[in-house]
Parts: structure tokens; C-alpha cells; sequence
């Protein structure tokens, strides 16, 4: 019932209430809706089933379409805002025909699928293929390039949507939602949460299927990202979640020292691949890691 009450209008002083508009299609409208949250839980299954709902001119909705495949790659450098051919970097795209170069989110659905099953094979194709899932569900996290996609956001740019790891204590921390479900006016703290051990769990078991050390490579250097991630916000950690009563510089350089201690297993992988041109890459345009390699 709650669906059926939200299509726009214009409210009526003659009549004191709203008045719907005519030719609103709140079926196609929720069917987006629901489909771009099952994307975001990792069921594209389910989201398929929804976006083959979406109709006629309700495709056209902002971030249903036009979403490029470089969305499979890794950013070579941090820069939200800057364009995509300066940052993204796409690997191994031509084994996978299904992935056109353009999407809509039903198309993007069904490559997720496709993945997924070839994903669930073994040799070097199902490698690749859980590398890019790994790399997509990470770009479309909250720390992500594509963090905008499943977001419904404009850009990727400075959001109060993209705040949730914003915290004066020093650490994230989870807070309830006042509304279960809301679009708009988002306050600092926003309700979407990042699954990071989603995105790491396919780069493992990319990382089992994988002969190739550049593939090896990437794929450490990816998890290592999700890494990050699980940094910024976990819940588990009660050392590092506990540094709101030291003062600035120590609680400074005790993140740095549990984070480097606990937060760097895939850096510390990766230093094995050195022989890689991919690690060469990695360590010019990556400053983590630049440092990491320098003083540990």
C-alpha cells in the first residue's frame, strides 16, 4: 500500500490534497527500486526478475542506463570526479562477450549472472570471471569509482551519502536508521552499508583458480582494497574502535599501527609478485602501498 501512495503530483488548495500526476508508472517506478537494491545485496538474480518490469520510458530513468563496462575494471588512481578513461583500468573484458560495452541495469544484471557461472568453474576463465565480480561489487561500494550506480546519486562525487565512515572519534561507527527506506535528504550518515567481504570473498577464490602471476597480482592488489574497506568499518575490532579518549597524535599512530599489523595481509601477499609489471604499476600509482613497501 505504502508504494501506491508515492507518485508525484501537485496538491490542490481548492480541493486540500494531492492530486496524482497522470502517466506515472509506479510499477516500473518500485521495479527499479527493488532491482537496484538486490544489485546492491548481491542477488542479480532477483534484480533481473525486477528490472524486466521496468517499461517504455521508465528505462529512461537517471542511472538505469548508460552504465559503461570499465565498471568490471580497477582505478588506477584515487580521483572521484576525474573521468573514467583517467582512472579506470579494464582487464580481460574480451573473454566475456556478454559484457557489452554500454548497459542498462538489466543488461548489467544479466552479465553478473553469466559471471557467476563461470565463476563456479575452475581454470583460468573462471579466475577472470570472479576477478570482475570482485571488482565490481568493490567499485560500487561506498569507496568505490562507481559508488553512484546503486546509490541512486548524480556522481560519484562528495555526498553526504558517501559519509559513512565520517567520524570525529576517529572510527566508524554503525548507527540505527530512523526510516527503514527513504531516497532523499539525506542527513551525514546515510542508511547504505558496504559488504566488503562480498567483493573479497570472490577475489578469493579468484585468487585459488588463478595460474598467471599478473592475475595473481591484480587480484591481491583488489582484495587489498576490500581490505581497506573492512578497515574503515568494522564493528569487530575493539582496539581499533576504541581510541576516541587518547588524544589526536597517539590515536593517529595507533591506527596506523593496527591497520598495518592487521589491515595489510594483501600488501604484504603482493610483495611476492614483485617480478609482475602489474606490482611496478601498482607501486607508482598507489601511495598505500608505495609506503607500505618502503617501511615494512
Amino acid at each position: 500500500m505504502l508504494v501506491r501512495n508515492i507518485p508525484p503530483g501537485q496538491y490542490s488548495y481548492k480541493k486540500k490534497q494531492y492530486i496524482p500526476g497522470t502517466g506515472f508508472d509506479v510499477d516500473s517506478y518500485m521495479a527499479n527500486m527493488k532491482g537496484n537494491i538486490y544489485l546492491w545485496q548481491g542477488e542479480p538474480e532477483k534484480a533481473v526478475a525486477e528490472f524486466e518490469q521496468v517499461a517504455g520510458r521508465s528505462s529512461s530513468y537517471k542511472g538505469f542506463s548508460d552504465i559503461p563496462a570499465d565498471i568490471f575494471g580497477y582505478n588506477r588512481i584515487e580521483c572521484f570526479g576525474c573521468p573514467s578513461k583517467e582512472i579506470m583500468q579494464t582487464d580481460y573484458l574480451q573473454t566475456f562477450p556478454f559484457i557489452k560495452p554500454v548497459m542498462n541495469k538489466r543488461e548489467l544484471a544479466k552479465a553478473l549472472i553469466e559471471l557467476k557461472k563461470t565463476g563456479e568453474k575452475d581454470g583460468p576463465e573462471a579466475a577472470r570471471a570472479n576477478y570482475l565480480l570482485g571488482n565490481f561489487y568493490y567499485n560500487t561500494s561506498l569507496i568505490g569509482y562507481y559508488r553512484h550506480i546503486l546509490t541512486f546519486s548524480n556522481t560519484n562525487g562528495k555526498s553526504s551519502k558517501f559519509h559513512n565512515y565520517y567520524s570525529w572519534g576517529g572510527q566508524y561507527k554503525e548507527r540505527v536508521p530512523e526510516y527503514y527506506l527513504y531516497f532523499k535528504d539525506y542527513k551525514w550518515n546515510p542508511l547504505f552499508r558496504d559488504h566488503f567481504n562480498r567483493p573479497l570473498a570472490y577475489l578469493q577464490r579468484a585468487l585459488e583458480q588463478a595460474e598467471n602471476d599478473e592475475l595473481k597480482a591484480r587480484i591481491l592488489f583488489a582484495a587489498s582494497k576490500c581490505e581497506q574497506g573492512i578497515f574503515y568499518s568494522t564493528q569487530n575490532d575493539k582496539e581499533l574502535n576504541n581510541l576516541k579518549n587518547i588524544n589526536y597524535k597517539a590515536r593517529e599512530k595507533k591506527r596506523l599501527e593496527i591497520k598495518t599489523s592487521r589491515y595489510r595481509s594483501y600488501f604484504q601477499k603482493l610483495r611476492a609478485y614483485r617480478h609482475t609489471s602489474f606490482y611496478k604499476e601498482v607501486r607508482t600509482n598507489c601511495k598505500y602501498f608505495e609506503y607500505y613497501t618502503t617501511h615494512y
